[in-house]
């Protein structure tokens, strides 16, 4: 049985890649994350930027309809992303520079509270809401997806964990209490543009 988000659009499996904010520990964390769902029968594939976070057109070969993952930590009161602390305008110039293409359709900024609008700012929008903004005329058809809570790549039946409070681990979580609280990612993310909602 195939997952239903693994889309085909010419017969095969739809490509995710990992394209690696941070350091060490984030490298670590990618590569068991791409090898435990390369296992699982998915195609996944690591992309780590260079240790400097200077734009190395390493995006080249993402195909449009292929899914892309930001794997980083949110700083700065969430209005950056990376080692470098990228801002949402950063971030979209890096991503271009980096030579994803104009046509790509799907990226999920993997960070904690990347979907998060900013505590006590009434009308404040997500650090993936106000990426959506900066990247909507270059990448007319993009949607970029963030996540809710604390984030892990570590799961139950090799799905991600998101929703997590401040603190806490997806190591530290049971099976039950996971089910129970909707811990899987695709459960606590948001969308822009938001998805109709029979998806």
């Amino acid at each position: 049985m195939t997952n239903p988000e693994e889309h085909t659009t010419t017969g095969k499996l739809q490509e995710h890649w990992i394209y690696v904010l941070g350091g060490a520990d984030l490298h670590s964390r990618a590569s068991e994350w791409q090898q435990r769902k390369t296992a699982g029968g998915k195609l996944y594939a690591l992309i780590e930027a260079r240790s400097d976070e200077r734009p190395d057109r390493r995006l080249t070969q993402v195909g449009n309809d292929d899914v892309l993952y930001i794997y980083a930590r949110m700083s700065d009161g969430l209005d950056a992303i990376g080692e470098s602390k990228k801002t949402p305008q950063e971030l979209a110039s890096h991503l271009l520079s980096e030579g994803l293409d104009t046509g790509h359709k799907e990226l999920k900024i993997f960070a904690s509270k990347s979907g998060n609008t900013l505590p006590g700012e009434k009308g404040s929008t997500s650090y993936a809401e106000r990426l959506y903004n900066c990247m909507k005329q270059d990448y007319p058809n993009i949607r970029v997806y963030g996540y809710l809570g604390e984030v892990s790549p570590q799961g139950f039946d090799s799905h991600k964990t998101a929703g997590l409070a401040s603190g806490e681990t997806s190591e530290s979580v049971t099976r039950d209490s996971w089910d129970e609280r909707k811990l899987r990612a695709k459960e606590n993310r948001v969308c822009f543009p938001p998805l109709p909602d029979s998806k």
